[in-house]
């Protein structure tokens, strides 16, 4: 489906509804919209239309679907997509009942459910067995019938094998992405063994993850050169490529493997290992060349090592003394423009970034960027490795833009960028290693579910946040935006101090131009600024506004939506309690057991509150935050001294609701997160 951006494939079954009977078709010519925390992201052209029956009397069955070979401990999401695609009259109205079962006997699990006019809906039931129907009844004071415009349904098998090995695996995601393959090439390439991809062959030991061991792409009327990743599966052993309209030659790293390792069979248009012909060049030139290569290359390196020398030092200071890199590794100072920024960098070869990583043997964490992986130097160092994924539209851009900004700021709430590796093929970035993970595996429990931040840890980390953001913006000349604030790009040392990750999506402006309109947004759904995503206007309020969300993310201790599959924001969430008559104490992290001052944990509420505004003008600047979050700090640290001396504390003391907060709130907001959670 050339619109969807999962591909997925939709079916017209209007006609199959009923068998037919009573069923119809509706549609519309305008736009179905989508909210911003809409993840499904089904296509306008499926939200246009509707299955709907000829009389409200008249429920639609919708039968789940059918599971070849289902398994016990198999489960089945359907999600239900509606939209209210007609304009109706002020005496009509839409409401379903949404059923388990055949009939209105079965539990109900939607009641009096109006789909919005013009804007996309979803509703997630989670079926125990494969057996269960849906049936959509109007409701008792609903005078339209019940409608749906599109629904999708999603199995859910326990794996009890081992995935497929990491690095088959992005090969093999590149593969679909660069031959934009159409096959049914979904989920994991080798597992279960059943349900492995068409045309692959994998070998299987039950002691280490399958690997790819054979390929079959013939006969997909593939064009273009070979691409040379292919060498990338490291146990691949028959290459079919027959039945194509391949230009050029084998990429030499693969004739590597089929000539000299002998460890690869290339099947292409019957003639197995055509290999570039250009490789066997005449033996006079190449010694010629390679003669004065060395000689060349030697002068270059001994002053490449004194330069280094000489500046290395330097150079390491910067980023917090962490300890040089051995000289096992041959790097180069290099000095290049891009963008009109000239910058010095380490620059790694491919072969040594592998040596660092122990050949990618270790991810640690993955992105939109590219897989991370943990890797070290001959010292001991430990760093990380983030490697671009190959192919990817956007990654080349956000790899300069990362190397680019990194190699230019430095400070000590900001990750430190130790070097970079840039050839014809791969792209990476190497950066510091930070031991203790991302704040928001904290907060979720994630790295030590028994030992939970305290609140004095949580402000402090909300303050160092705070300070690398606010030195992107007010520090740097131009100023920098950040444009993914989340509490997964904040990342923390073996002290807990806090810095700001994950620079691929940053943007900079010239000082007399303090917006900027582009046609991409850009960013991670939950966090995103709501002003942006309607005007495409990006300025430092739309950092201020994900920096707002953190912040109630490290007060409640509660993820951006709540639990799938009542899916609710948290900022409508917070926005809730405090309307019910709940206090800050009703907000705050129950995991924390009250062991934090009511007075600071009420200033970041507001502060949280102020920079979620839904208007950019109501947010306060970064440097405003920061001040109000040492404020914060202090009236913790006072506390503790309070309680070390045997004092009273007034932690214990119960806060009225902010009512002067929600008074002032733009009602604009108010409406923006249609759902609202439960008191």
């Amino acid at each position: 489906f050339p619109d969807d951006p999962y591909d997925r494939i939709w079916y017209n079954v209007t006609g199959k509804v009923l068998n037919g009977l009573h069923a119809s078709a509706l549609n519309t010519t305008q736009e179905v919209k989508r909210k911003t925390t809409d993840e499904f992201e089904v296509p306008t052209s499926v939200l246009s239309t509707a299955t709907t029956t000829t009389d409200p009397s008249i429920p639609l069955n919708l039968s789940t679907v059918e599971i070849n070979r289902p398994r016990s401990g198999d489960r089945i999401y359907v999600v239900m997509h509606f939209a209210e695609i007609e304009l109706l009259m002020p005496n009509e109205t839409r409401q379903m009942d949404i059923y388990e079962g055949e009939d209105r006997s079965g539990r109900l699990l939607y009641g009096n459910y109006s789909p919005p006019y013009l804007l996309a809906d979803a509703q997630v039931v989670e079926e125990a067995t494969m057996t269960s129907n849906l049936s959509i009844y109007s409701s008792a004071s609903s005078t339209r019938p019940p409608i749906i415009n599109a629904r999708e349904s999603y199995l859910v098998r326990p794996m009890h094998v081992l995935p497929t090995h990491h690095g088959d695996v992005e090969a093999m995601e590149d593969i679909k992405r660069y031959y934009k393959v159409t096959r049914n090439w979904m989920g994991d390439p080798c597992a279960p063994q059943e349900f492995r991809w068409d045309g692959v062959n994998c070998s299987y030991d039950a002691s280490s993850p399958p690997h790819i061991v054979q390929l079959d792409l013939s006969n997909n009327s593939l064009t273009g050169v070979i691409p040379d990743f292919l060498a990338e599966l490291p146990s691949l052993k028959l290459l079919i490529l027959t039945g194509n309209q391949f230009t050029g030659t084998i990429p030499r790293r693969l004739c590597e493997k089929e000539q000299k390792a002998q460890t690869l069979s290339i099947s292409i248009e019957g003639k197995p290992g055509r290999c570039a012909p250009q490789a066997r060049m005449k033996t006079s030139i190449l010694v010629a060349i390679i003669v004065a290569s060395v000689l060349t290359f030697l002068l270059l390196l001994a002053a490449s090592i004194i330069f280094w020398r000489i500046k290395g030092q330097r150079r390491s200071s910067a980023c917090g003394g962490l300890p040089t890199m051995q000289q096992n590794y041959e790097f180069a100072w290099t000095t290049e423009e891009e963008d009109g920024l000239q910058h010095r960098s380490h620059l790694f070869t491919f072969t040594e970034i592998k040596e660092i990583t122990n050949s990618f043997e270790k991810p640690i964490g993955k992105g939109g960027f590219g897989t991370v992986y943990l890797g070290f130097f001959n010292d001991g160092t430990q760093v990380a490795v983030k490697l671009l994924s190959r192919l990817s539209s956007q990654g080349p851009k956000e790899f300069r833009a990362e190397a680019v900004l990194l190699t230019r700021v430095h400070h000590k709430n900001l990750v430190c960028l130790l070097g970079y590796c840039h050839d014809e093929y791969n792209l990476a970035l190497v950066y510091e290693y930070m031991d203790q993970g991302t704040l928001q595996d904290h907060l979720s429990g994630k790295i030590d579910s028994l030992n939970v931040l305290s609140w004095e840890l949580r402000v402090k980390i909300a303050l160092q946040a705070a300070q690398g953001l606010d030195y992107l913006h007010n520090g740097c000349r131009p100023p920098i935006i950040h444009r993914d604030v989340k509490s997964s790009n904040i990342l923390l040392n073996h002290d807990f101090i806090a810095k700001l990750a994950d620079f691929g999506l940053s943007r900079t402006f010239n000082d007399e131009k303090k917006t900027d309109t582009s046609t991409a947004v850009a960013g991670t759904a939950g966090y995103l600024d709501p002003e942006y995503y309607k005007t495409y206007r990006l300025n430092e309020k739309s950092d201020v506004y994900s920096f707002g969300i953190v912040l109630l993310e490290i007060l409640t201790g509660q993820p951006v939506f709540s639990s799938w599959p009542e899916r609710r924001h948290i900022a409508q969430c917070v926005q809730t309690r405090l309307e019910s008559g709940g206090g800050i104490n009703s907000i705050v992290d129950t995991r924390l057991c009250g062991d934090y001052n009511i007075n600071s944990a009420r200033k970041m509420l507001e502060i949280a509150m102020m920079c979620t505004s839904a208007s950019s003008m109501q947010r306060p600047a970064m440097s405003d935050v920061m001040i109000q979050l040492k404020g914060c700090l202090q009236t913790e640290v006072v506390r503790d001294i309070i309680d070390d001396s045997g004092m009273s504390s007034v932690g214990s003391i119960q806060s009225p609701p902010l009512k002067e907060w929600q008074n002032s709130r733009n009602e604009e907001h108010m409406g923006y997160w249609d759902q609202v959670c439960k008191s």
